[in-house]
């Protein structure tokens, strides 16, 4: 889907320059997860925080439908509580690094995906590519 999604956007913001189809310099981040941009705390521990991210939302309500627990490191300059809504920062997206196994209280061995924030857009490597191939025409 996340392809299809990039394929689509590299054709509708392209561009025509000089009868030429002119790629844009920016592509969404293949690496960002389709989830709600929003982490709920619900357990701090020394360097990370364990979280709920949402990832479908009932319509009418705005609640939660389907989420999942994920691991992330805390930054050193905020202050963490259980029942705090963490927002990504824009131009941000969560995206999965690796994943963190831990034990529950009642003894459950739990593997969850590491989070954290990566750019939402990323250089195009095909407008690279053509602005080299632009300049090579030019010369």
């Amino acid at each position: 889907m996340k392809k299809l999604l990039l394929g689509t956007l590299f054709l509708v913001t392209g561009c025509i320059s000089n009868g030429v189809f002119s790629p844009s310099k920016t592509i969404l981040n293949p690496k960002c997860e389709d989830v709600y941009q929003e982490i709920e705390v619900f357990q701090v521990l020394d360097n990370y925080i364990l979280g709920h991210v949402c990832r479908e939302k009932y319509e009418y309500s705005g609640n939660c439908s389907d989420s999942i627990v994920v691991y992330m490191k805390k930054d050193k300059d905020t202050v963490y509580y259980d029942n705090q809504k963490i927002q990504v920062p824009n131009g941000k997206c969560i995206s999965y690094s690796k994943s963190y196994t831990y034990e529950t209280k009642s003894k459950d061995t739990k593997t969850v995906p590491v989070v954290k924030f990566v750019d939402t857009e990323i250089s195009n490597p095909e407008y690279e590519k053509w602005k080299k191939e632009q300049q090579k025409l030019e010369k």
